[in-house]
């Protein structure tokens, strides 16, 4: 990493995390072949515990542009298609509404899923996948609603991809695994 890249991240990212707006950030830099972290600001201000290359952020709906880019990758490759029901991938899921959403309709919002925990107030219990996909198989939308027929936001309808490739380049469908 030579200094004028170095340069140019400090100036730009370190006015971001300063003592009055004691937020934090940490970026990874790829250029000449090598990495650089550089970390500003506290991962807990309270606690005073700075942010390092190791910290955890919340990244909220900015994975959703992951999630549908693995999606989409899974299509071209002919590894799933955008018009199969979920449960072809989770047969875990045949609940009366959920067996009826497709692929597509989850990733481009237009599943009808709306579940409590998808707007404020945000609920503070956490669920466990199993507990995730009753919710999902019970689930029963309000008269009117119909998967494919209007845009609703929902963390619901995120799935996280995982490549599982064999080592030598060849991978399977992303996995898809419903993100509580």
């Amino acid at each position: 990493m030579d200094a004028q890249t170095r340069d140019i991240v400090t100036t730009e990212l370190a006015p971001t995390a300063t003592a009055a707006d004691p937020g934090g950030l940490a970026a990874a830099v790829y250029a000449g072949g090598r990495v650089a972290f550089f970390n500003y600001g506290f991962a807990d201000a309270a606690a005073k515990r700075p942010v390092t290359s190791d910290t955890l952020f919340n990244l909220a709906s900015l994975r959703k542009l992951f999630e549908a880019t693995l999606v989409a990758l899974g299509a071209q490759r002919g590894e799933l298609r955008l018009d199969d029901p979920v449960g072809k991938y989770l047969p875990e899921l045949h609940g009366g509404y959920i067996s009826r959403v497709t692929i597509g309709e989850l990733v481009n919002h237009t599943s009808g899923l709306l579940l409590p925990t998808d707007h404020p107030p945000w609920a503070n219990e956490a669920f466990s996948q199993d507990q995730f996909i009753a919710m999902l198989n019970a689930w029963m939308p309000p008269e009117g609603v119909q998967p494919g027929k209007q845009r609703i936001c929902s963390h619901a309808g995120s799935w996280r991809g995982q490549s599982r490739g064999d080592g030598a380049g060849n991978h399977a469908a992303p996995g898809p695994g419903l993100l509580p």
